[in-house]
């Protein structure tokens, strides 16, 4: 059986959570959403959450509510799932790309500096496989433009002790299968900001407080925006009851991925590759453990050896997003370099609560045959 690279933990009381909304009938949004929300909010530390039915979906909520419009340049790295890029140019938006640093994949606060933005009217800033970026100095570059913080991959990390999601107007996270903790699809956004927690509302279902709704919340104001259009984004109750299990053991979940990640920085010292690491103003919780090759052959040569054994990898991401624009859009080969060389040199090993010690030891064992010269 092959070790997986990732894994959704899912036990009883998930499987329980869904009976108990099946066998109540009410399986749309309703009561366990509220929840839920109510639980994103508090473990984050925000005044507001709202469910959606995916990641890109509060994206979407996120940009719109925060007065993005056609035409808009946003600021971001070329390094990060097309989900993003594709969200940018459904909103006929123009992407404008950073690039990143080598040690932590995130954004790079030197190459911000470097940049005029000017004409960028908000920065969608992505905390990769786990570790924050910088946010203190992002935050002052941008000055008055709306920050957008992702943080589907890394929920529950820490920036200088404050949970990540804490930052900027708005905030997003993912709840996909692949995730610190999962409602299989589902997503939210977050903001301390009345307004745009209201618009968002709104832009998630067009009849965003039905009787049912109102019965229970007699003071709900039914607001209308005019030049935006809803849709329908909305989580049903069934993924909620999912997600109010597994936020429960998202601390435990992440300190286990901590551990793991331990286990593999000591065992891989010495082996001149680079490791994943924190710096001192994170903390980090290692949605993917990944390592940086020495070349792009390399990296070819250690995936065959990896699966040849039984262990799954994957590349996250194969090729930056300027290179996959049209060439319209101005962009070439060079721009980015870092982001370009760590496409070709990045690769990540299974990691996950689920591990078992022998499979951790498997892994261990396989990547340094490879490194100490037995393959």
């Amino acid at each position: 059986m092959m070790i997986q690279l990732s894994k959704p933990c899912l036990g009883k009381k998930e499987m329980e959570a869904v009976q108990d909304v099946i066998r109540s009938s009410h399986i749309a949004q309703g009561r366990k959403n509220e929840t839920f929300e109510r639980m994103i909010a508090v473990h984050t530390g925000r005044r507001h959450a709202l469910t959606t039915s995916s990641g890109t979906a509060a994206l979407k909520l996120a940009l719109l509510s925060s007065g993005i419009r056609p035409g808009d340049k946003i600021l971001t790295t070329p390094f990060m799932s097309r989900c993003i890029n594709h969200v940018i140019l459904e909103l006929g938006c123009k992407p404008v790309f950073c690039d990143i640093e080598e040690d932590t994949f995130n954004i790079s606060a030197d190459a911000m500096e470097e940049k005029d933005l000017d004409d960028v009217k908000a920065v969608i800033v992505v905390h990769m496989f786990g570790f924050p970026c910088d946010m203190d100095r992002i935050a002052e570059i941008c000055g008055e433009k709306p920050i957008i913080e992702d943080f589907a991959q890394s929920m529950g990390a820490e920036y200088k002790g404050k949970r990540v999601g804490n930052f900027g107007e708005v905030s997003v996270t993912s709840f996909y299968a692949t995730k610190l903790m999962t409602t299989g699809e589902g997503g939210a956004i977050l903001t301390d900001d009345e307004e745009i927690k209201n618009k968002a509302l709104f832009l998630r279902y067009n009849e965003a407080c039905p009787s049912s709704y109102l019965l229970r919340n007699p003071g709900m104001e039914i607001r209308e925006y005019e030049g935006i259009i809803p849709s329908n984004y909305r989580m049903t109750d069934l993924q909620a009851a999912i997600g109010i299990e597994q936020i429960k053991k998202l601390d435990i979940f992440n300190e286990k991925r901590r551990a793991f990640a331990g286990f593999y920085n000591e065992e891989f010292r010495g082996l001149g590759i680079k490791l994943a690491g924190e710096k001192p103003y994170g903390r980090h919780v290692y949605h993917r453990y990944s390592l940086l090759c020495r070349t792009e052959k390399e990296r070819e040569r250690l995936i065959k050896h990896m699966i040849k054994n039984r262990i799954e990898v994957g590349i996250l991401y194969q090729k930056p997003l300027h290179l996959l624009l049209p060439r319209s859009f101005g962009y070439k080969e060079g721009d980015f370099p870092v982001a370009e060389d760590v496409s070709k040199r990045i690769l990540s090993i299974p990691l996950h609560p689920s591990l078992t010690q022998l499979e951790l030891e498997k892994v261990v064992d396989t990547v340094r045959v490879f490194f100490d010269g037995g393959v």
